[in-house]
């Protein structure tokens, strides 16, 4: 027997976190940038969750509390859609736990990653909501390398043949990512290229003005002659 099958994982990084309180830890929560962010692309998924057909998701994230306040709007926007969800925290995904590991480690847990979407269902999915550069490691893993900017959700999909009772695995590919809107780094962006082309245009005027010394030398012809005798090509014997 011979069938062709889809897998979906969808790998959400936490939104941007309050410092407050100092360094990071497990008990901070999302800043109200991180909320917006959080609310705006788990808005966005579970539209596209919805026009793709997607009816129930298995939901890990970690056990700090920002990654739970994102996997929690998360939760709840799926929900609002009719897309039923069964959340768990992972403690592999935090960073206090996957910081000592080794690439073991993380072949393992992706090993592990991929046994629970073998039960899932062709409608279901698999979200994790975790941090760096855990998620890029898990990227490398299955796909190849992509940075994943904060609250941003990037959608794996697996291909799966079974032949008789054998089940064989592809290469997963990306089939979209959701991205937010972040006017500030645009900003930035477009400030960063102004500056460049400002460079570029007085670059320019210093070419045009060092060009224009160079032929008012080469104009001069004692100063042309100086210039050929010591550029002349030396005649064949």
């Amino acid at each position: 027997m011979f069938k062709l099958s889809q897998k979906i994982l969808l790998l959400i990084r936490h939104g941007p976190v309050d410092r407050s309180a100092g360094s990071m830890d497990e008990k901070q929560g999302l800043d109200p940038r991180g909320i917006e962010l959080a609310y705006e692309t788990s808005s966005a998924l579970s539209e596209q969750l919805d026009v793709e057909e997607i009816k129930h998701v298995k939901l890990w994230c970690s056990e700090y509390r920002h990654a739970r306040e994102h996997a929690g709007t998360v939760k709840k926007a799926l929900e609002d859609r009719s897309i039923s969800v069964v959340a768990s925290t992972k403690e592999n995904l935090n960073p206090s736990v996957f910081r000592r590991w080794s690439r073991e480690n993380v072949t393992e847990f992706a090993r592990d990653i991929k046994s629970m979407l073998k039960i899932i269902n062709e409608d279901g999915a698999l979200v994790i909501v975790g941090h760096q550069p855990q998620l890029g490691w898990l990227c490398e893993q299955f796909h190849g390398a992509i940075a994943i900017a904060r609250s941003e959700i990037v959608c794996l999909c697996f291909s799966t043949t079974h032949v008789w009772n054998s089940l064989k695995w592809t290469r997963s590919h990306l089939l979209w990512s959701i991205g937010p809107t972040d006017k500030e780094t645009f900003e930035q962006l477009r400030d960063k290229i102004k500056s460049k082309m400002e460079t570029a245009k007085l670059l320019g005027t210093f070419i045009i003005f060092f060009l224009g010394v160079v032929l008012g030398i080469l104009s001069d012809e004692k100063n042309c002659s100086f210039l050929l005798i010591h550029v002349r090509i030396p005649e064949p014997y």
